[in-house]
């Protein structure tokens, strides 16, 4: 298992790349939200992606190099009148270890300004009830942030890792099926998810702003 300090070891194989260049002034805030119009196209199951902010993001984002800056990802749940993002995460100052469905503004607030994606997995077979079982089944789990990034460990989550599951139980899909391996980490890269002959694109915040951000470019 690749369990050996796996942030750090992060941290130090991106090293001075991210470490040196100059900081971006921080475009997270309270301001950043989604539309009644936008939020009315959600569905529950629709898989939603953000920018983190922090070192390890820009580690993360820098290393994955995908069509757009993305580092953390959950699924859609749309559930007493409210709209959910259901995902992994760790924060400490929270107390937060592991799943938890939170309200979709706050999830909106706490990302990098201008950097939601909304993808929905195109399917014939409507298996909504099953994906919502499977929800609901995970959140009643005791299962922690997977700090190893071993997807090949389910008895640990992080944010795609809970996402490939959910899909693969409900619909024997991975929708994660490009994988990059490291010494101490198997980061499961977002490419498939912007295949439009799997996926219709909901919302692509990126896709509103002068100059899109390509990771590829940083």
């Amino acid at each position: 298992m690749k369990k050996a300090w796996p942030i750090l070891m992060i941290i130090l194989l991106v090293g001075g790349y991210f470490i040196l260049k100059p900081n971006k002034a921080n475009m997270k805030g309270a301001s950043y939200s989604l539309t009644g119009d936008e939020k009315r196209l959600l569905r529950t199951g629709d898989i939603i992606m953000r920018r983190g902010e922090g070192m390890v993001s820009d580690g993360i984002a820098n290393m994955l190099s995908e069509p757009f800056d993305i580092t953390h990802c959950g699924v859609i749940l749309e559930e007493q009148d409210k709209l959910w993002v259901v995902h992994s995460l760790q924060d400490n100052d929270r107390g937060v270890d592991g799943i938890i469905a939170q309200g979709l503004d706050q999830f909106v607030t706490e990302s990098r300004l201008g950097s939601i994606i909304v993808v929905r997995y195109k399917t014939e077979e409507d298996r909504t009830p099953q994906l919502i079982d499977r929800i609901h089944y995970y959140l009643k789990q005791d299962i922690p942030f997977d700090l190893g990034f071993d997807a090949a460990d389910a008895t640990e989550f992080y944010c795609s890792e809970l996402v490939q599951h959910l899909y693969l139980e409900t619909y024997k899909k991975d929708v994660f099926p490009i994988t990059m391996s490291l010494p101490t980490a198997d980061l499961l890269k977002y490419t498939y998810l912007f295949d439009t002959t799997a996926f219709q694109p909901i919302l692509n915040h990126y896709l509103q702003q002068p100059e899109t951000s390509i990771c590829s470019t940083h």
